[in-house]
């Protein structure tokens, strides 16, 4: 299951924002360091197609796409070297897919601030720097090992070429991610987990009625061609605890029209470059999440491995050409049913039906 975690300096509110997106309740203290670890939990992701599928089918039970969010202790100055647990957060980045870079924009004098005030930019740029000089020591790492290996063979000459540019990126002051080298390179530093090639968001963490540097951080993400979100963690953090129904009328109060959680929880999910796709078996509608680019068989994989090995077909209607006609049948009826092989994409959307034969067994 792919993840995106979420990262930042300590006291910015990275576990508030956790506990608003999973409805959970780990612990929040105002000073550093409260979490040590980190915290995972998988979280569904918000459909308004999957409810109406549901409601189509007349099926019982709706299942939700889901994926892992990990809330990530808090990084400082000299994390690189180890400074605070530096080596073991840093680990933990490592291990995840994309990533929700959280920002502090609230004021809160009761807060302290590891870097003594309120300058989001400012954060972002400790916390980037920290990570590309991680990045540049795993990287120095694998050059001196293929280095190495290259005195008997000058098999490895095209990775040393590689990693050798990508370092330069990085020695320029720009991440991985904005780089805009070549597949042919970036193939090689897939096995290192480099945490500046991992796609991200930009979170500013905000007050219920109030913002500090906002506007700043704005102008900087314009500049950086950044996506920004912006969410009131605490007040999200504690609608959790209302009932949907008082929670619905207290974001009424405010004017608020759409969750900001639920945006995010949707962004999160497309930086991670995934899609969904439906089955309707039996009561069950099951909204599935795969890699953007996946064929039918490897569609049918998601589901079980069996419908991968025996994969004769997929017959596949779009979400809203279902919704058009009103059910299976009647979309049949009118030609809009898709008989999909085995290289047809699967787009998102696309309600599936598919067709294959068990594969024998050993």
């Amino acid at each position: 299951m792919l993840s995106c975690g979420i990262v930042g300096l300590p006291n910015v509110g990275k576990t508030t924002l956790f506990n608003a997106l999973t409805r959970a309740s780990a612990e929040v203290s105002n000073y550093p360091f409260t979490t040590i670890g980190k915290n995972d939990a998988v979280i569904p992701v918000p459909d308004p197609r999957l409810s109406q599928l549901q409601k189509l089918a007349g099926q019982e039970e709706a299942r939700p796409a889901t994926f892992e969010i990990v809330d990530i202790a808090g990084l400082v100055r000299g994390a690189h070297r180890g400074e605070g647990l530096g080596n073991e957060f840093l680990g933990h980045i490592r291990n995840v897919d994309a990533v929700l870079h959280v920002v502090r924009c609230f004021p809160a004098p009761h807060v302290p601030h590891v870097e003594g005030s309120i300058d989001p930019v400012r954060d972002i740029e400790v916390v980037d720097t920290e990570m590309a000089l991680a990045d540049l020591a795993s990287l120095d790492r694998r050059i001196d090992r293929v280095r190495s290996l290259m005195k008997s063979s000058r098999a490895h000459a095209e990775e040393l070429h590689a990693l050798e540019q990508v370092r330069a990126v990085l020695e320029r002051g720009m991440s991985i991610r904005k780089s805009g080298l070549p597949d042919s390179v970036l193939q090689y530093i897939k096995p290192l987990s480099l945490l500046t090639a991992k796609p991200r968001i930009i979170v500013a963490n905000v007050g219920e009625d109030a913002a500090e540097g906002l506007e700043q951080l704005k102008a900087w993400v314009d500049s950086q061609s950044e996506t920004l979100y912006t969410i009131p963690a605490k007040l999200e953090a504690d609608l959790t605890e209302l009932s949907p129904e008082e929670a619905q009328a207290f974001a009424e109060e405010l004017g608020v029209d759409a969750s900001p959680v639920e945006t995010l929880i949707r962004a999160a999910y497309e930086l991670l470059g995934l899609i969904t796709f439906y089955t309707i078996v039996g009561a069950r509608v099951t909204a599935w999440p795969i890699p953007r680019g996946c064929t039918a068989p490897q569609a049918a994989g998601r589901v079980h491995k069996d419908m991968e090995e025996g994969f004769i077909r997929a017959e596949v209607v779009p979400y809203d050409v279902l919704v058009q006609y009103g059910s299976w049948n009647a979309a049949k009826e009118a030609g809009k049913v898709r008989i999909e092989g085995h290289d047809s994409i699967i787009q998102d959307g696309d309600v599936v039906l598919f067709r294959f034969t068990q594969p024998a067994r050993r």
